[in-house]
This record gives C-alpha cells, structure tokens and sequence, in this order.
C-alpha cells in the first residue's frame, strides 16, 4: 500500500451544544459548547492516526475557518491538500439534551465549489492516485460539485490500479455504484423506506441483504445504528451486535467514520474478515463515548472487541 488518500469535499466545523432539559419553542440555557473540525474523511485520517497510520486529506476548505483546519490537521501530523474557497465552510450543529440524551442534528449544506475550483481539485486527484494506493470517499457532494462526483473519482483511481472505499448516500452513492468501488460502508436508512427508520427489527435484514447485493458490489458495511452492522461478501452475510457502552449520553460524531478506519486498518493489518467486522464495531463504539474521532484510540477500542459477536447468517 503506497498511501491512503482521505477525500473529504464538504468538511464541517462540527459544533455539539450541550442543554440541561432541552425544550422546544422555549428559551434554553446552554451548559456547554464543544467544536472540533470535522467532515467524514477528516474524521477518519484521526482516527488512522492514533493508530500511527499516516494518511493524505483533500477536499474544500473556505472563508474563515480555512487556518483552522490545516492548523489542527498539521498539529495532529496529518498531511493536508485543500483547495480553498471564498465562502465559509459549513457548520454542522448537534444539539444534545444531557438530561434525555437525546441529539438533534442540524447540518448546512456547505460552501459553493466554482467550476474551476472543481476542475483543479480533479486534476490533482488523478496526479495523487498510484497503484496499490487506497482511496477513501466520503460524505455528501457541496452546492457546485455533480452528484456523480464519486463515480469520476471512483473511475480515475481504479484505472490508475486504486483500491477504492466509498462511504456516502443518497444520489451520491446511487450514482457510484456503476463504478464499482471495492468496498462500501453505508447506511441501512439508504435500501429501506423512510417511514421504517427508526423501526428496524432483524426481520428487515433480510431485504436490506438483498438490496444491497442487487448493488453488485463486493463487499458492503452496511450501519444499523443501535443494532450493530451487517457485513455482505462475495459469498456470505454476517451479523455484528452493537455494544453496550455503559453511559446513557452519547456523542454521535464520526462513529461511523471510526468504522470506516477500521476497515482499513484490517486491510493494513491484514485481519481476517471476522476481525475486521469487530474492530469497525469496537471503533464505532469508541467513538460515541468521546466528544471527538481524536479520543478513538487503540486503548479505548481493545475494551469493547472481545464483546463484539459476529455471526454468518446462514439461512438467508
């Protein structure tokens, strides 16, 4: 493995308040403010680099949080290459009720990417990507950037013999599939009807089994939030149970992002598949204990492996 490109078009300055007995259409008094800068590809080179995995991140950066971004990343060791951009980059805000531990998300849609920016963006890509690198694609495309910016980026790394892991949704990730990145991590939200969010039982996995090889790709992580993840191969469906953490508050930043990591930490490590499918859950449950992807370390993730199960699905 040559390199590991993080792509991340759209990051966010992530602004998580915290509120003692949230309540709606009132006044609220705030308890405590955290940012952390953040975008699923950002979130995933921290996560590699408290595992000593050196990455590259790419993508957009704008307007006034542009020094924070590459100060921080700089800070924390890892290798930046940001187009910048005149408008601010995006400030996604959680709102937490510590007394409920309930999370409201509220999520810009980011800066406008000019045609020339974009086109600079994709020249530099194509001369980053190498043989044996492995290429990481997450996250929604901002206003200016095509929905099949995944499926351009998919195709110039695998012709250049990229290894390609897709991490996105909607029409983005719809309009990916046809390039066939190797892998995929998505949500099971993507290959169910909304009105069932929210209402999943292990009745369903079966039709999100099977939506997702209709997809035809490889291998797919698919997150079931509370309820673990399922993992489709070539051959065979498994079933990894979510782990308990232990607190009722939970920080529900980048844990899918921390799963993301461990899929390629088990590449890089070389772990069979069942490992693999235990460390994406450890990771993830790492993640939602701690206010940021940078707390997701070695030692926090060894805590919950041995009470990760993964179980092949044999009957479906």
């Amino acid at each position: 493995m040559k390199k590991i490109i993080c792509v991340t078009l759209n990051p966010a300055m992530d602004k998580t308040i915290f509120v003692n007995n949230y309540k709606e259409g009132c006044v609220n008094l705030i308890d405590e403010v955290y940012y952390e800068i953040g975008g699923k590809g950002i979130n995933v080179a921290k996560v590699l680099n408290n595992f000593e995995i050196k990455c590259i991140v790419t993508g957009f950066v704008g307007g006034i949080w542009t020094d924070k971004f590459r100060t921080k990343l700089m800070k924390l060791g890892i290798e930046t290459k940001f187009f910048k951009l005149l408008q601010d980059t995006r400030i996604n805000t959680k709102l937490i009720d510590t007394d409920t531990g309930m999370c409201t998300a509220i999520n810009e849609k980011g800066p406008f990417v000019p045609e020339e920016v974009l086109e600079k963006f994709i020249q530099s890509f194509t001369l980053m990507c190498h043989a044996e690198d492995l290429i990481v694609l997450t996250g929604t495309p901002p206003p200016g950037v095509p929905k099949n910016i995944y499926y351009t980026l998919t195709q110039i790394a695998k012709k250049k013999g990229a290894t390609v892991i897709l991490d996105a949704h909607g029409e983005a990730l719809l309009k990916a599939l046809d390039a066939k990145p190797d892998m995929i991590k998505i949500s099971y939200r993507d290959f169910i009807p909304k009105e069932y969010w929210g209402k999943l039982t292990k009745a369903d996995f079966p039709y999100i089994i099977q939506k997702v090889r209709e997809t035809q790709i490889q291998n797919a992580l698919i997150s079931l939030g509370q309820y673990g993840a399922l993992f489709v191969d070539q051959e065979k469906n498994y079933y990894a149970n979510a782990v308990q953490v232990g607190v009722d508050l939970k920080y529900p930043v980048g844990a899918g992002d921390a799963m993301v990591a461990a899929l390629i930490i088990g590449k890089l490590e070389e772990f069979d598949l069942i490992t693999t499918i235990k460390y994406a859950i450890a990771c993830g449950a790492a993640c939602v204990v701690a206010k940021d992807t940078s707390n997701c370390k070695p030692t926090e993730v060894n805590k919950y492996i041995s009470e990760v199960v993964v179980n092949e699905l044999t009957t479906y």
